[in-house]
């Protein structure tokens, strides 16, 4: 997964932010397994199910903002470029994030929280 991201991204944003999307996705995956037994979440399958659909999100969620966020930093300071990304592609990524969480409630009801909670740590 490493070389795919960095092969990937390396044309897009600069060399040292490649690995980025993959840093951010790594850190969501470790919070959300980390918190489920301290809420007493059993480990299942369904529950490690959803584990290759919160990577997906997180990479999608960090690139989709990266990609935004180098757009915006060749014509703008590193503060206006932040917050011109965070409003533009923030709003689209937090759309995103809803819809999918409506989708993951239906889930809620077969195996508790769990998913909702990864898809919250992915977009933060």
């Amino acid at each position: 997964m490493v070389l795919v991201l960095f092969f990937i991204f390396k044309g897009v944003v600069r060399l040292k932010y490649a690995l980025l999307p993959l840093l951010v996705s790594i850190t969501a995956i470790v919070i959300s397994q980390g918190t489920m037994p301290i809420l007493n979440i059993p480990m299942t399958g369904i529950t490690n199910g959803f584990l290759p659909i919160l990577v997906g999100l997180a990479i999608e969620y960090a690139a989709q903002f990266q990609n935004r966020y180098e757009e915006e930093r060749q014509s703008n300071s590193v503060d206006s470029s932040i917050s011109k990304s965070t409003l533009s592609t923030g709003l689209a990524i937090t759309l995103a994030m809803l819809t999918t969480i409506i989708g993951f409630t239906s889930m809620y009801f077969f195996q508790g929280f769990q998913p909702l909670l990864g898809l919250d740590y992915c977009f933060q």
